[in-house]
């Protein structure tokens, strides 16, 4: 991997999906609606001065998919 580019995508972990669910509130307060299920589903990570996460999410609303930036 090149300094600064991504990572392959990698199946979810527990670890994911606890950020996932650290953002899940503001995302439905942004969208004005709730999810029932906000499952974290693949990711990649880019290091740089941290770790960026790009997580692929399902939040299982018609079967809709997103992608969640995180810096760590």
């Amino acid at each position: 991997m090149m300094p600064g580019g991504l990572s392959e995508t990698k199946p979810a972990t527990a670890e994911t999906q606890h950020i996932v669910d650290q953002v899940k509130p503001q995302f439905e307060s942004r969208e004005n609606r709730t999810y029932g299920i906000f499952g974290a589903i693949e990711y990649r990570t880019q290091v740089v001065a941290g770790i960026n996460y790009f997580i692929k999410v399902c939040m299982f609303y018609k079967g809709d998919y997103f992608v969640v930036k995180q810096y760590r």
